[in-house]
């Protein structure tokens, strides 16, 4: 039978070296570990941050991501794709062809 505190030690050590593997071989994706561990966001709400920023990415490479929070509840998470064309919006008349 295993003794439960021995067994919560030998957790806490594993997790201590694959910590330490990873800020060695990825250290990227150490600190992204490091932060939620740290402030207990959830990671979920990261990841579709992040998916929202590489649809914009792969798309016009322009636009924003809005998440909005009420209440301590992320209520959702907008990537916006945008055009950026600078424009005039009226083309005074003498341009006019």
């Amino acid at each position: 039978m295993k003794n439960l505190p021995d067994y919560q030690e030998q957790v806490k050590h594993n997790e201590r070296i694959i910590s330490d593997i990873l800020q060695k071989v990825r250290p990227d994706v150490w600190v992204l570990m490091d932060l939620l561990d740290n402030t207990h966001i959830n990671p979920y709400i990261v990841f579709k941050f992040l998916r929202q920023i590489n649809n914009i990415m792969t798309g016009s490479r322009w636009g924003q991501v809005t998440l909005v929070i009420a209440d301590g509840v992320a209520k959702y998470i907008r990537g916006e794709d945008t055009d950026k064309i600078e424009e005039l919006c009226i083309i005074p008349p003498k341009e006019i062809p």
